[in-house]
């Protein structure tokens, strides 16, 4: 099982001030596929400190690497950061240590997603490992206002001579320290943690993004990618029937292009182009497909063939986009 990652955080010439941990365990992913972003939950100890020397981590910066973090290009996502300041939350304490729980969230894009997968089914380990640079100022809080009685130090070295007269509350004057550090983490993820905390949130356990190629000239309609684009915007402005012709125009341009005809089936054509045997399986499924799809287009692009006007629901829709896509992809790539 993977172990606590932790590291110190550092003041002036490398003092330890305080110490940052993150439980493999707990992190999972939020958003889906469109949104997604890992949650990483850190727990910040400060250590005990006299009231007259209280340090207060004010911020927290992170950045998630595939390898050496001192490097750029190994950095996944964009930066994550949490704000500290409200209550100087995470601050030291006479009375001994103090510890606060702090979440980072990191948003990654579909690319982000991808490169992690890639690298996690590269690694050569069980474990998949992250590591997490972070950076953040401390500071002294020299004297605090706003309150009459010393409150057992907890807000740092207090002073009556409040000109506010208490109204505005605890108000604390900041000596930001020059010199300060946090050790680089090294998360190593289990599989398992991964798989049930992580994938679910990204959306990869109901969605994956699919690269489709489809030529770049089809006769009447020129690239096929634009206009499959257009259904899909179609699709995206509920327009369904229209998506659904569009996609026609798809299936159209293949039949042009290819010579098929109603005696003369698209999936012979293929067949033939590939030297498939007149049995070979994969004649009846393109076959299969092919018409099924031709036939469904068909009643969308000549609705008034239909004994009640035909309107696609926003299942029919996506069921063509996602078979045209497929087949356009299977053909040109299986063509060239």
């Amino acid at each position: 099982m993977a172990q606590l990652a932790e590291g110190d955080i550092k003041a002036g010439a490398s003092r330890s001030v305080g110490r940052i941990r993150a439980d493999p365990g707990l992190i999972w992913a939020e958003g889906g596929p469109l949104e997604s972003r890992l949650v990483i939950t850190l727990a910040i100890e400060m250590f005990s400190r006299p009231a007259s020397q209280m340090l207060a981590l004010l911020s927290l910066a992170g950045t998630l690497h595939l390898g050496d973090p001192n490097n750029p290009t190994t950095q996944v996502g964009a930066s994550a950061t949490a704000n500290l300041l409200p209550d100087f939350r995470v601050r030291s304490l006479p009375d001994g240590a103090s510890t606060q729980t702090v979440q980072l969230r990191f948003q990654l894009s579909p690319l982000t997603v991808h490169r992690l997968e890639t690298a996690r089914h590269s690694a050569a380990g069980d474990s998949f490992e992250l590591h997490m640079k972070l950076e953040g100022p401390l500071a002294w809080l020299r004297t605090t206002r706003g309150e009459l009685l010393p409150t057992l130090g907890r807000a740092g070295s207090t002073s009556p001579d409040d000109p506010f007269d208490r109204q505005l509350g605890l108000h604390s004057e900041l000596s930001v320290l020059w010199t300060t550090g946090i050790d680089t983490l090294r998360i190593q993820i289990d599989p398992s943690v991964w798989i049930r905390r992580v994938l679910p949130g990204l959306g990869i356990d109901n969605y994956r993004l699919v690269e489709i190629k489809f030529p770049p000239g089809l006769p009447d309609v020129g690239n096929a990618a634009l206009v499959f684009d257009e259904a899909q915007r179609s699709y995206d402005g509920r327009r369904y029937t229209e998506c659904v012709a569009k996609c026609r125009a798809i299936i159209r341009a293949w039949n042009r292009q290819l010579g098929a005809t109603t005696k003369i089936h698209l999936a012979q054509l293929v067949g033939e182009a590939q030297g498939w045997s007149s049995d070979d399986p994969r004649r009846a499924l393109v076959d299969a497909i092919w018409q099924a799809l031709l036939d469904s287009t068909n009643a969308a692009n000549h609705p008034e063939s239909q004994n009640d006007l035909y309107q696609a629901t926003p299942q029919d829709a996506r069921l063509h986009l996602m078979l045209t896509a497929v087949i356009s992809d299977y053909l040109y790539r299986t063509l060239g």
